[in-house]
């Protein structure tokens, strides 16, 4: 499972209602479901920077706190993994929360290589 995911869960760290561990309990509760129906494996892209009106910088530490989480998981966890990231690509995003195509084609092809890698 290839999962490109996080934002959400930033806007909910940054606005208290969710906590890191909480992050952290729930995105492993639905790879155990997923390897229930035969998922091996979790391939997780990194989210990047919140690119919105942000003037304390909450919301953006928020989304780099939920990015280091996701390196936490793979760190702690066997068959979970992260194969990109889009911490890097703030200056290609179009928006708060998107990125401009470039910034994908980037992410996925590094993803795609980590993957190959790990199944060698």
């Amino acid at each position: 499972m290839v999962w490109c995911q996080g934002e959400a869960d930033g806007d909910k760290l940054q606005s208290g209602s969710q906590s890191i561990e909480g992050y952290k309990n729930s995105t492993l509760a639905v790879f155990n479901y997923m390897q229930e129906v035969g998922v091996t494996d979790m391939f997780i892209v990194q989210t990047g920077h919140y690119n919105g009106t942000d003037e304390d910088g909450t919301h953006d530490e928020a989304y780099v706190a939920i990015h280091n989480a996701q390196g936490a998981l793979a760190d702690e966890n066997e068959n979970v993994y992260t194969v990109g990231s889009f911490l890097e690509y703030q200056s290609s995003m179009k928006d708060a929360y998107h990125f401009h195509q470039d910034a994908y084609n980037a992410v996925g092809s590094a993803a795609g290589n980590a993957i190959a890698e790990i199944y060698n």
